[in-house]
């Protein structure tokens, strides 16, 4: 999670919790048992009951994730989609089976596979 988030986030609940106290709340009503019992326990009913077992038990590895990602520079996309559509405009589409092992992100390669496998259409701005 990068700096900003942790700032929009801080900035986020700083909002409401003022807001609040603005309009004649305490802050002692957020830590009241009951509150934090109805919001807590109805939460993991919800899921529960939304979700097969499998998938909760998944949420864990999903959050330190989600935690810990860290994105590639964009511009580094950038010069690979350009160069893959360079090499469509030539070669067609065919020729990207070659070039999907070199490629480390894999949710470029299964969008990638996806396109040679002509179950999506490539877009026109791929061919620019």
């Amino acid at each position: 999670m990068g700096k900003i988030t942790l700032i929009f986030l801080a900035m986020a609940i700083s909002m409401v919790l003022v807001a609040f106290m603005m309009e004649g709340g305490s802050l002692m009503v957020f830590l009241a048992p009951t509150a934090l019992m109805i919001v807590v326990g109805g939460t993991f009913g919800a899921v529960g009951v939304a979700f097969p077992f499998d998938e909760i038990k998944k949420i864990p590895s999903a959050f330190k994730v989600l935690m810990t990602y860290k994105p590639k520079d964009l511009m580094e996309y950038i010069v690979i989609i350009k160069n893959l559509s360079a090499k469509i405009r030539k070669e067609g589409i065919l020729s990207l089976d070659k070039e999907i092992e070199k490629i480390e992100d894999p949710f470029l390669v299964k969008g990638l596979r996806l396109m040679v496998a002509g179950a999506i259409f490539t877009l026109p701005a791929l061919y620019i």
